[in-house]
């Protein structure tokens, strides 16, 4: 379990989690919710040592890796997926990945068959220049090369950013499909609802730097409330 416990972190003297406190379930997809500039990023940023809390406490299964170095924290198999990708433009598809075992210490032939098992569309391109892929096949490089390192949590920020709809589907489908045949735990922060509704089984709303409400995701679609009170729609 990921337990995130009284957080407090930020950028400089501008705290924008205040006091939060999170307990991701194991082997279930969550997603995390709210307006822009309410912590989703930063509290993700903080699970992976990119942001040094100022106070409170991350554990994963009973272990403390409060403020631990990222490099640390991806040992720990937690998988991210930054807003933007970030993935190398100039390599192609396979140079990508092979990066991404390198830099996990892992054999890559090893993980090639689950990865094109679940992306078929990068086998078909491995020798193709990863910038010269739409956003959504960009995505989905930068989704399987986070897998690349047989993460236990795989954490993905806005990954339905500038992707058609289409495509958002079909990246949901498959990240179901690989929590259900992998067990893994899933944390996303979304604000798109098709997005959230097809793939989340908890949701948290977040909003000042704290959570302030949880539900199941099978209760939106019967009592919406909680999207009209923190995403205003």
């Amino acid at each position: 379990m990921l337990e995130i416990s009284n957080l407090t972190a930020g950028y400089g003297q501008s705290m924008i989690l205040q006091d939060c406190s999170l307990s991701i379930k194991t082997g279930r997809v969550s997603a995390l919710v709210g307006r822009n500039g309410m912590g989703k990023t930063t509290l993700l940023k903080s699970i992976m040592g990119l942001i040094t809390p100022a106070s409170g406490n991350i554990t994963l299964n009973g272990a403390d890796i409060t403020g631990a170095k990222p490099h640390i924290i991806a040992g720990q198999r937690i998988g991210y997926v930054p807003q933007g990708r970030e993935i190398f433009d100039d390599f192609t598809v396979y140079e990508n990945l092979r990066l991404a075992a390198i830099a996990a210490k892992v054999d890559l032939k090893a993980r090639l068959a689950d990865i094109y098992h679940w992306f078929p569309i990068l086998k078909q391109r491995a020798d193709q220049k990863a910038g010269s892929f739409s956003g959504g096949q960009q995505q989905i490089l930068a989704i399987a090369r986070a897998m690349i390192a047989q993460p236990e949590i795989l954490l993905l920020d806005e990954p339905s950013e500038g992707i058609q709809p289409s495509i958002v589907q079909d990246i949901a489908k498959t990240l179901k499909k690989i929590s259900d045949e992998s067990d893994m735990t899933i944390l996303l922060v979304e604000q798109n609802v098709d997005m959230i509704l097809d793939l989340a089984e908890d949701i948290y709303f977040i909003e000042n730097g704290q959570i302030q409400a949880e539900t199941a995701a099978s209760k939106l679609t019967t009592d919406p409330a909680l999207l009209h009170q923190f995403l205003g729609i």
